[in-house]
């Protein structure tokens, strides 16, 4: 496809607030990204802790994250689903593979990731701020402001836009 898609998704707006399906826009996937149709999430109750707050860090603490807001986020990092573009560079999925996702997002370059221990991923700590881990720009936008992906995977979203070390090939 290679264009803009459209999705809708699960967004939470900010604390105590309730999930809102939303229609995002999700920009092609980048060098060792892809996109992934979710045919299935799980609900857990690490989604409930975003919403209650208890994973989310205080609001004072995240201009020292780099960040304005942690919100809006789309939640959700238990699925499987169906890779259905890829981006250059990508060699462990190809189109039509079945995946699920990773909670513990992983660069696949870092000083962990590259002897074997992808749970202690330097880039992967970053799990609820920012863009993608594979270069932290953003390809989920609603209303052209970025949204941020739980666990980097989105469960909660038709389709997202993963780096492919945080899919697992089934």
């Amino acid at each position: 496809m290679s264009g803009i898609r459209k999705s809708k998704a699960a967004v939470l707006w900010g604390l105590n607030q309730q999930w809102k399906i939303e229609e995002i826009e999700i920009h092609p996937p980048k060098t060792g990204e892809v996109i992934v149709h979710w045919r299935a999430a799980g609900l857990c109750h690490s989604d409930e802790h975003l919403v209650t707050g208890d994973m989310v860090p205080p609001e004072e603490f995240w201009p020292l994250m780099g960040i304005e807001s942690f919100f809006p986020i789309i939640g959700g990092h238990e699925g499987a689903g169906v890779v259905v573009e890829v981006g250059p560079g990508v060699s462990s999925v190809v189109v039509g593979d079945h995946v699920s996702a990773s909670f513990v997002p992983s660069c696949g370059r870092c000083r962990y990731c590259s002897t074997g221990r992808q749970n202690l991923c330097d880039n992967g700590a970053k799990t609820f701020i920012g863009g993608m881990i594979t270069d932290d720009t953003h390809r989920h936008f609603l209303n052209g402001e970025p949204v941020t992906l739980m666990a980097k995977v989105g469960t909660f979203s038709e389709y997202a836009c993963v780096s492919e070390q945080s899919i697992i090939k089934v």
